[in-house]
């Protein structure tokens, strides 16, 4: 009787990776909009808000939240 060793390091690497970004997707998508209801209501405020965006860099499993408005 012999065992076969299988190896599926590749495959789990890689279905982690995956859910990983998924949430980094999903987190910074739940700050935005965390972000753009907590904002002040106010005419000259609707710029700002709507400006914020989020950007995943999927190579360094990085989440960046932002407004380019000051």
């Amino acid at each position: 009787m012999s065992v076969e060793f299988q190896d599926f390091r590749v495959r789990v690497q890689d279905a982690l990776n995956d859910k990983a970004i998924a949430y980094l997707h999903e987190a910074a998508g739940l700050i935005e909009g965390q972000t753009k209801r907590n904002m002040p209501r106010g005419h000259w405020f609707a710029q700002i808000k709507n400006a914020w965006r989020y950007h995943v860099d999927e190579d360094k499993l990085e989440a960046t939240i932002g407004n380019p408005l000051e």
